[in-house]
């Protein structure tokens, strides 16, 4: 027999309550898994943002090697173009040249005072056709014209052989710029390629993160259908128990009643003894 409730007792809704408790929980899972998502795109973009600065300091130290590869091979060339100019000839033959111009500025010539017997006061006897004949000297010669000349000779060859070796060099210096020039060009293309490989890796991950979202999001809102079914399953059975209840209560009421009467019944009207 159960404990009859009093009447202002109010029983409780519990399936607004487990309602309640089950959409507050899926809220902070939901809420929870967003978090974890963001910071795993976050995440990506840091990577990626180290890729490209990573890529970034490759080609300035790439610049950094082109440039001491340059220097390297002007220094090269500078010091072999030196050594050739010291082994030429042409500067031998200068120098030799400088030294016959020295001494020729001091020549020791003899012959510039000659000693004429026939202009001496001891000679008595002068003869006319003598004194009429040119002196019989060396014919003088221009020698710092000849040096000129030769030093100008000198400088022209010495300018060709520079030009000489000036278009020997050029295909050297063209060869190289075309390798630097290659060498930037295959750079070039391995940060594209790179760069390619990041942004295909970031499409992937933010297709999978569509993905895990879109599965959640359908997820959620089947979970939420079970929700309200298990809700309105709840209320069908708090409304039957209350209709079985009642239909209990009433059923003592009347039982109660019934056995009421019947005590009331045998008092009212007490038997007689049996006296047979």
């Amino acid at each position: 027999m159960c404990e009859k409730l009093p009447k202002k007792t109010k029983i409780p809704k519990s399936n607004e309550i487990i309602v309640k408790m089950l959409s507050n929980y899926f809220a902070e899972k939901r809420n929870y898994i967003e978090r974890v998502l963001k910071l795993e795109l976050q995440r990506g973009q840091k990577i990626t943002l180290e890729k490209s600065n990573q890529s970034d300091d490759t080609d300035e130290d790439l610049d950094v090697n082109y440039s001491a590869i340059q220097i390297k091979q002007v220094h090269e060339k500078k010091r072999k173009y030196v050594d050739d100019a010291k082994e030429s000839p042409t500067l031998k033959q200068r120098k030799m040249e400088d030294s016959m111009l020295k001494t020729n500025e001091n020549p020791k010539n003899t012959h510039d005072s000659p000693v004429n017997t026939h202009d001496s006061p001891m000679s008595t006897h002068k003869s006319p056709l003598k004194s009429e004949e040119p002196k019989s000297t060396i014919p003088k010669v221009d020698i710092n014209k000849q040096v000129m000349v030769k030093l100008k000779r000198d400088m022209k060859d010495s300018i060709d052989y520079d030009e000489n070796q000036k278009n020997k060099d050029m295909p050297k210096t063209k060869e190289v710029s075309k390798q630097v020039q290659a060498l930037l060009e295959s750079s070039k293309s391995v940060y594209a390629n790179e760069m390619q490989e990041i942004t295909l890796s970031r499409q992937l991950f933010e297709e999978r993160v569509a993905i895990r979202i879109k599965f959640l999001e359908e997820n959620l809102q089947v979970y939420i259908a079970q929700l309200e079914k298990m809700n309105e399953n709840l209320v069908c059975f708090i409304a039957q128990k209350e209709e079985e209840f009642k239909n209990l209560e009433a059923k003592e009421e009347t039982e109660l009643d019934s056995y009421l009467e019947k005590i009331f019944v045998t008092l009212s009207h007490p038997k007689s003894p049996d006296l047979s």
